[in-house]
């Protein structure tokens, strides 16, 4: 995820950028807009300011944005990304997310972690598997899941 911006005075009377830190005991709640988010484009990073209100609403705003920037750097649109993928998640994309949430853990965790992990995609690779649906046993975990 990017990191998400607010723009506050400092002693000098200085508009200065604060990235939101988050994580565990550090509250977000209360935070209001305006929030900014620093993408590349075109090979240069810039502020953009974002529409939402709320913090949680900034998050899933700038998840957008990086979705449609990626999309727009492998040559999509938006709607051809949506429609190739079939709104599906990837297998890649869900290592990256994984790894992304075990990022707070002890490095020599997440070292295993990606080991293991990239070491499993090289396999299902080979199969071509890329979306998490074509998983083997993918819909039994789906209705396991539903059942509790």
């Amino acid at each position: 995820m990017r990191s998400i911006y607010v723009r506050e005075k400092n002693n000098q009377g200085k508009w200065k950028p604060r990235r939101i830190k988050e994580g565990r005991g550090v509250k977000t709640g209360d935070l209001v807009g305006p929030f900014y988010i620093r993408p590349f484009i075109n090979g240069k990073q810039g502020w953009r300011p974002l529409q939402a209100q709320t913090f949680q609403e900034a998050k899933t705003e700038a998840e957008l944005a990086r979705n449609a920037l990626d999309a727009h750097g492998k040559g999509l649109t938006v709607a051809e990304a949506a429609s190739l993928t079939g709104n599906r998640t990837t297998v890649r994309a869900a290592i990256d997310a994984y790894l992304e949430q075990a990022s707070s853990k002890a490095p020599k965790t997440v070292a295993q972690y990606k080991t293991a992990l990239e070491e499993f995609f090289d396999a299902i690779e080979g199969v071509n598997i890329r979306f998490n649906h074509d998983l083997p046993g993918h819909h039994r975990q789906r209705e396991t899941a539903q059942q509790y």
